[in-house]
């Protein structure tokens, strides 16, 4: 099959939803998986984050998928609403990610926080 037909359209797939996270950004690593950035918030619970990673090999059109957790963090970590994600390749040739939250100008109950990580090869 040729794989550049069977993807020429937009296909729909499904990332399970775990303990009400709310998905705001992902992005696309070259081996074809995703990192996807979650946040959560509540005012009895505080602010939450989960960064989950989708194997390309999952991903395919009507899949329901779960991923794995690679890092979950509530407000006893230095975290806030986080809600941006970027990833690139580091001059050590490693690849980073990064996240940022914004404090929508609201300098009482929110921070701007920049967070980058380094991401390893792992089974």
């Amino acid at each position: 099959m040729d794989l550049g037909r069977r993807w020429a359209k937009p296909q729909r797939f499904q990332l399970q939803d775990i303990e009400g996270f709310n998905i705001t950004d992902a992005a696309g690593l070259a081996d074809g998986s995703l990192l996807v950035l979650e946040r959560y918030f509540r005012w009895t619970e505080g602010v939450k984050m989960r960064l989950r990673h989708i194997p390309a090999a999952e991903i395919a059109p009507g899949a329901r998928i779960t991923g794995r957790t690679l890092l979950q963090a509530d407000s006893s970590f230095e975290i806030d609403n986080m809600e941006g994600l970027a990833v690139h390749g580091a001059a050590s040739g490693r690849r980073c990610c990064r996240l940022i939250s914004d404090d929508n100008f609201n300098h009482f109950l929110q921070r701007t926080v920049f967070l980058q990580f380094t991401l390893h090869d792992t089974d």
